[in-house]
C-alpha cells in the first residue's frame, strides 16, 4: 500500500494540494478517470464523504477511499487496505489509473501495489 500512497502524493503534487489537505476543510475529492474516483481524509477525524450517487461513506483519519463506477471499491492507509478484485475493478486497474492521471507514460510492473 506504500506504493499507492506514493502515487497519491505524486497526485495531489501535479493537483497543487501537497502539503496542504490537512488544512483544508472535510475531504480531498478527485476524480481519476471515468471508472476511478478518490476521497483522501488528512484529519484526525473521520470525515464523510459526500458523493453524489449516495455512496456515501465515512472515511477514516489518514485513509483514501476508492470508487470504482460510483460503488465503493476500496479504502486504504499507509498501513492497511481492502480492495475490490473484480475483473475491472482491482488494485491493479487502480494503481494503472493513478498513474495515468499523474502522467506516468512508462509503467513499469510493481511487486508493491
Amino acid at each position: 500500500m506504500k506504493n499507492l500512497f506514493l502515487l497519491l502524493a505524486q497526485l495531489a503534487e501535479k493537483d497543487g494540494v501537497s502539503g496542504v489537505l490537512s488544512h483544508r476543510p472535510g475531504l480531498w475529492e478527485r476524480k481519476i478517470d471515468d471508472q476511478w474516483t478518490i476521497a483522501v481524509n488528512a484529519h484526525k477525524e473521520p470525515v464523510e464523504s459526500l458523493t453524489t450517487d449516495g455512496m456515501n461513506c465515512k472515511v477514516p483519519p489518514f485513509h483514501c477511499a476508492v470508487w470504482f463506477n460510483g460503488r465503493l471499491a476500496g479504502m486504504y492507509s499507509a498501513y492497511d487496505a481492502w480492495m475490490a478484485d473484480g475483473a475491472a475493478a482491482n488494485l491493479k486497474a487502480f494503481r494503472l489509473a493513478l498513474k495515468r492521471a499523474i502522467g506516468v507514460t512508462r509503467l513499469k510492473p510493481s511487486a508493491d501495489m
